[in-house]
């Protein structure tokens, strides 16, 4: 059993209680545990052996429902209506158990629950603890987890005061700054969020009192607010004429706030910066080691892993960026450290490919055509720069007769995704012209140079 997860999501059903399991770890699944065997969450002894059971085959591909009865009621008549009901109530307490562990692991947030109940209670003197060390743990503390808390504290810590018949107008006034600034940061992330969605999807949106919202922040002369502080930043970063230097505050801002900010602010910021720095790039700006640095140092951060995971894509822009780099060492380490990291479904798949694209700019052929034979997917942008990648070793191995097969192969491959591919098809077709020409000058046909640096230069979007 994998300490860091259970994987359960190789089960071909992958139905909704497999999946949630599979994305708790093993020392999650081990409080999941003693929340199913604690009488006040679970009467049902069944509900308990359908758990173990569950956990007990990782990794068999199927797990039919006959056995699984099987295995949690002896050798009885199946009853597929009672084995629905088990399970469901399974998947229920599973999903209350997610939901209070991550409460109990947000000590903040938990705090200001308690303090919410006894004050229900009247219980002013313990809720008035609860609520000074709820603010004592949120003083470090960036994130809009944080803030709505500084906000439910304050409120709470207000209703304490007019419960006991205390009134304090500092209190007030620090509800309504917590109040305000939660507001502004959570409008904040929203149009960052629109910034970087509409340069690729564009459509005509306007969100209402947006233009209120950026002249108050205009014409404040200082933002006390740490983290709205470096929203504003980024927001001027997607939006601003001269959004370099607030590109420069955006980094410095970010490390400035490492290890007091919470992941999934930290996660958003970096990726603002990342798609901030690939739109330069494909306007033409050098900038691959700027955006090596940033995924780097978010690898490092641990804030691309998701549930356990590193999406494919993620995987593979770091790679290409540091491959760009001829950071092969760094590239080499990354690769096989991140392996295990990858989703279940079609993991190695993805490392064999990203590993011959290693190979490939290292120039190492005959393990990058091992390495493809390895990759089975159907993604038809990772299929086409296979397919590239194969074609140029031809050419560099004077294996013409091969490479005329394959150049055939590919576009029949572009006539089959033809309607997958909008403009990518006649970018790959060009592909394919521009290569046949260079066959043609290497066995002689010298005057059609020209021509080629003529195509070429008409068409600067092909493959290379």
């Amino acid at each position: 059993m994998n300490q860091d997860i259970i994987s359960l999501s190789v089960i071909k059903s992958q139905r909704n209680l497999e999946k949630i399991l599979c994305s708790l770890t093993a020392i999650e699944l081990g409080r999941a545990r003693k929340f199913l065997q604690s009488p006040y969450h679970n009467h049902r002894s069944d509900v308990i052996r359908l758990f173990e059971v569950l956990l007990s085959h990782p990794t068999q591909l199927s797990l039919s429902k006959e056995k699984m009865y099987a295995q949690v009621y002896g050798q009885v008549k199946f009853d597929d209506k009672k084995l629905r009901y088990v399970r469901s109530e399974l998947l229920s307490l599973v999903c209350q158990f997610v939901a209070i562990d991550q409460l109990r692991n947000n000590s903040s947030s938990f705090l200001a629950l308690q303090a919410s109940a006894l004050l229900e209670k009247k219980q002013f003197s313990q809720a008035s603890k609860f609520l000074k060390s709820g603010a004592r743990i949120l003083q470090p503390m960036a994130g809009t987890e944080a803030q709505k808390n500084r906000l439910l504290l304050s409120q709470y810590n207000l209703r304490l005061g007019f419960d006991q018949e205390v009134f304090d107008h500092e209190l007030l006034r620090k509800s309504s700054d917590h109040l305000t600034d939660f507001f502004i940061l959570e409008k904040l992330r929203l149009f960052c969020l629109a910034e970087t969605y509409l340069t690729r999807f564009p459509v005509q949106f306007e969100f209402p009192l947006r233009r209120k919202i950026i002249e108050y922040l205009e014409n404040q002369a200082a933002i006390k607010n740490s983290l709205i502080k470096l929203y504003w930043c980024a927001y001027q970063t997607l939006t601003a004429d001269d959004s370099t230097q607030y590109f420069v505050k955006l980094k410095a801002g970010i490390t400035a706030l490492e290890g007091n900010i919470e992941t999934n602010c930290l996660k958003e910021l970096y990726l603002i910066a990342i798609n901030y720095v690939i739109g330069r790039i494909n306007r033409g700006e050098q900038l691959f080691r700027e955006i090596f640095q940033l995924y780097q140092h978010g690898i490092e951060d641990d804030i691309f892993i998701e549930d356990g995971e590193l999406s494919p894509g993620t995987y593979r822009n770091v790679t290409l960026a540091g491959l760009r780099l001829g950071e092969f060492e760094w590239i080499d380490s990354f690769l096989e450290d991140f392996r295990d990291k990858l989703p279940v479904k079609n993991g190695m798949h993805y490392y064999h490919y990203n590993r011959a694209v290693f190979t490939f700019r290292k120039g190492t052929y005959r393990e990058t055509f091992q390495l493809l034979q390895r990759v089975k997917i159907q993604d038809v942008h990772m299929n086409l720069d296979m397919r590239r990648m194969q074609a140029i070793m031809y050419f560099d191995e004077n294996d013409f007769e091969v490479l005329e097969h394959h150049l055939e192969s590919l576009l029949r491959y572009l006539r089959r995704h033809q309607k997958e591919m909008t403009y990518h098809h006649k970018i790959w077709s060009d592909f394919v012209t521009a290569t046949r020409m260079l066959i043609r000058i290497h066995y002689g046909q010298r005057d059609l140079n020209d021509q080629l640096i003529i195509f070429l230069s008409e068409h600067e979007a092909i493959p290379s």
